[in-house]
């Protein structure tokens, strides 16, 4: 058995007849000496480096539960606000009823005809605004006694009602 002939690294060109072929220079290579580097102990921050999009996360978490709160806060502050205000306006409505319940014992039948002439515009009523009703003698006032609604008791009971009024029935 012949083993098979392994090319060299690097070969000169093979010569043809004839020609005359330039001396090749052979480049030497250059050992490499490596040296020791001298022990140095680093501590591995990789390990506990926690990934952007975690920091990311919980800031934008925390970030919108901050605006959460203030928000609420600032909604509760003005839903005080309008309370103020309601209670405000409801105690003038009654100082309002008040004040006319007090103006309407001292006013007669010729300021009213003063005050409906100039400030409302009104006149004495005409022949065809004047609209005459028979009454019988017997009775001149009817009263009438509706009972109240009856308020609805279970929760079932009280959608059907507030349906059933929706509707008219």
């Amino acid at each position: 058995m012949s083993m098979p002939l392994r090319k060299p690294e690097y070969a000169p060109p093979r010569r043809k007849l004839g020609k005359r072929v330039k001396k090749v220079r052979r480049i030497k290579k250059k050992k490499v000496v490596v040296k020791p580097d001298p022990i140095v102990v680093k501590f591995d921050t990789r390990r506990v480096r926690i990934p952007f999009r975690v920091i990311f996360t919980v800031v934008l978490i925390f970030a919108g539960g901050l605006g959460t709160a203030f928000s609420f806060a600032y909604l509760m502050d003005m839903r005080q606000q309008i309370d103020r205000q309601h209670i405000a306006i409801q105690q003038q409505r009654d100082e309002n009823i008040a004040a006319r319940a007090a103006f309407a014992q001292h006013l007669s039948i010729e300021e009213v005809t003063h005050i409906a002439q100039t400030r409302l515009g009104m006149g004495p009523a005409d022949a065809s605004q004047i609209v005459r009703i028979n009454v019988p003698r017997q009775s001149y006032v009817v009263q009438s006694f509706e009972p109240p609604p009856r308020q609805p008791q279970g929760m079932w009971e009280s959608a059907v009602w507030y349906i059933r009024f929706w509707l008219g029935v």
